[in-house]
């Protein structure tokens, strides 16, 4: 009887460890993607990672989890008492970004008191002691105008920039990732006072902000610029030198707390195949974005945070248009 009663029990659950948790190599996949990213980059590059793990065989999907970039986090990393909804599953990933740092980030300076402020840190604090699985991708800044432009390098900008801050007028991509790059791009460069920008929904609309005339120097991501600049509608800047490298863009995803060291040494092998699949690379280089599926330190989210800090002090050297 004990044995016919195992053996229904693995023909029932057949994935099952000894502890009961399904092993997550069985288990559907599911990378969530805060709320307030659906539609944008992040989103993107987890649809691109779950249809490659499908063509390897690995069941995955894109899901978009409720709130703000703050309940998205805490939810997911902070669930002791099964309270969020849905609950994390070993089979979960959290998708986290360079936006979601810098969305932390605002609202906690913008916000010193309230609750807002107090769900940023909270949110911040998890991430912290979050343990990142891997980068998925990064996708560089990119400076471009107009073809007739009189700017030929990023240096001939910087120096016209500090002569005359108010010289020339910046389309971003809204997001607060890429505001407080300008920021930084600004204060590296030792320009004084303040630059002008305007803000679009995406990288897109700003390169069409640039070509109708509304601004004259676009700044966003090579993915978003790429098709204009093969069409020869605008035309790249290098980057300035003091300025530091071209800031990066990035996608990460987290692994649900309390995984086993099975589990997490699993997950890690999958993402590893995942660096060298042929539909992954060619699908995010076709998008102008760098494959970037690897290892990262435990500190990494630490350092972008501590990062993104110091970015929201510099954002007093940006005005809008």
């Amino acid at each position: 009887m004990v044995v016919a009663h195992a053996v229904s029990d693995l023909l029932h659950h057949p994935f099952l460890g000894d502890t009961g948790d399904a092993a997550i190599v069985d288990a559907h996949l599911t990378l969530w993607v805060p709320g307030t990213e659906a539609g944008g980059p992040s989103e993107a590059v987890a649809r691109d990672a779950a249809a490659s793990l499908q063509l390897t065989g690995r069941p995955a999907t894109v899901k978009l989890r409720a709130g703000g970039a703050a309940g998205a986090v805490s939810g997911f990393l902070d669930d002791l008492d099964g309270a969020s909804d849905p609950a994390p599953r070993p089979s979960d990933l959290l998708v986290v970004s360079s936006a979601t740092v810098a969305d932390l980030a605002r609202g906690r300076a913008q916000a010193l008191f309230g609750s807002d402020a107090v769900a940023a840190r909270e949110a911040e604090d998890a991430l912290r002691r979050a343990r990142p699985l891997a980068v998925l991708a990064s996708d560089r800044l990119v400076l471009a105008v107009r073809l007739r432009s009189r700017l030929r390098s990023g240096a001939q900008l910087v120096g016209d920039l500090r002569d005359r801050p108010h010289g020339h007028l910046f389309a971003v991509e809204g997001d607060a990732w890429t505001k407080t790059q300008l920021g930084r791009l600004v204060q590296r460069a030792g320009v004084p006072g303040h630059v002008p920008y305007r803000a679009y929904p995406s990288g897109g609309e700003a390169a069409l902000g640039l070509e109708s005339g509304d601004a004259d120097v676009v700044l966003a991501p090579a993915s978003a610029l790429r098709g204009e600049i093969a069409a020869g509608r605008v035309r790249a800047l290098s980057w300035p030198r003091g300025a530091g490298a071209a800031p990066r863009a990035w996608t990460a995803v987290l692994e649900a707390p309390g995984l086993r060291p099975d589990q997490h040494a699993r997950l890690k092998d999958e993402l590893a195949r995942l660096s060298a699949d042929a539909h992954w690379r060619a699908s995010l280089r076709a998008q102008g974005r760098d494959v970037s599926v690897r290892a990262v330190p435990r500190d990494f989210l630490a350092r972008r945070l501590d990062d993104a800090a110091w970015l929201q002090r510099v954002t007093a050297r940006l005005s809008t248009d």
